[in-house]
């Protein structure tokens, strides 16, 4: 047996045992570099063996229902957010719910008789959002991409242009005064750019562990931000600076 197929080997049984994974750990358990811990997923994603929800590597399950959140980083904290945003909500308004494991936790949050026209790019919210009888759900099409759940690219925004979206709900990967709103992942900019664009009161929901970092691609400055939703425990000194840039700031 080779050592990619020893290590594979170890994943599965790991997975087994834990159920989820985060990919740092992988790397840690077997010294290896980030890129050999990509291609033994890639590899064990091509059989049908795992499954990556938020970028976390899991066990394949055969329902969309039986996602798992208990172990996404900061979970407690985004779920403090979504509890407060779904507060924020009001019948018979056009909201988007944007794919992200924070923006998850406010749909799961919104009460069972709330009526809305939901837009999203997430299968994982609109599966969470189907019990909700008076909740009208509009999936953009697109490319889809099965490790998130989600759709993206041209067609997704060509889409997007023919709504009138009251209120969007985003979260990011980043979020300061100087640079704005920032994400990880290049295929999501022209999305995120449109989403923004789009809408007429754009609210980011970010835990207080992203307040002040800088990721890699730019999708709004924070001045585009209407209203920024954070813990408690957020940087105060990059709070105030976020304030003195015109978006509205809620601790929770």
């Amino acid at each position: 047996m080779s050592g990619a197929q020893k290590r594979r080997e170890d994943i599965m049984a790991r997975l087994k045992k834990e159920k989820r994974l985060k990919v740092a750990d992988i790397k840690e358990m077997f010294d290896v570099s980030n890129v050999t811990v990509n291609n033994d997923l890639l590899y064990l994603e091509k059989k049908k063996l795992i499954q990556r929800q938020f970028g976390y590597p899991s066990l394949k399950e055969d329902s969309l229902r039986n996602f798992d959140d208990t172990k996404i980083d900061n979970i407690e904290k985004k779920k403090e957010l979504g509890r407060y945003a779904a507060q924020m909500l009001e019948n018979n308004e056009s909201v988007f719910f944007y794919t992200s494991s924070t923006i998850y936790q406010l749909a799961s949050c919104l009460p069972q008789e709330i009526e809305l026209v939901v837009v999203t790019n997430s299968t994982l919210i609109a599966s969470e959002l189907g019990s909700k009888p008076d909740v009208k759900i509009i999936m953009l099409g697109g490319f889809y991409n099965p490790r998130l759940f989600a759709v993206y690219g041209e067609q997704a925004v060509r889409q997007l242009k023919e709504y009138n979206i009251d209120k969007l709900f985003l979260s990011t990967n980043g979020f300061n005064a100087a640079e704005g709103a920032t994400i990880d992942e290049p295929f999501e900019a022209e999305l995120n750019k449109a989403l923004i664009k789009n809408a007429k009161k754009v609210i980011l929901l970010v835990d207080s562990t992203k307040i002040g970092l800088r990721r890699f691609i730019s999708v709004a400055e924070t001045s585009e931000i209407d209203i920024l939703i954070t813990n408690s425990d957020a940087n105060e000194d990059e709070i105030k600076k976020i304030r003195e840039k015109g978006t509205e700031v809620i601790l929770v």
